[in-house]
């Protein structure tokens, strides 16, 4: 249900975090799912890095619901190795 809400170009929250068919966005500031290179969660939050591997944000992990989901949801847009730039 949520795939498809995001295929249509719906906007769907995780607390405060929000994913949307062009990317994610977080505090007023957007990451486009072509610039977004992978997440981890270190230290209590969920930690968003783009294609450089610059950190994006780091989410505090009490600020988002439905974790195990949103995780799965950034591991599909997640880059494969063949497709990170070296």
């Amino acid at each position: 249900l949520v795939e498809a809400e995001l295929a249509q170009g719906k906007s769907v929250e995780f607390g405060s975090l929000t994913l949307a068919g062009s990317g994610i966005s977080y505090a007023n500031r957007q990451l486009f799912w072509d610039d977004f290179g992978k997440m981890a969660i270190e230290r209590g939050a969920l930690r968003l890095y783009d294609r450089q591997l610059v950190e994006w944000a780091a989410v505090p992990l009490a600020e988002l619901d439905n974790l195990m989901l949103l995780v799965n949801l950034l591991r599909d847009h997640q880059p494969t190795p063949e497709s990170t730039p070296a």
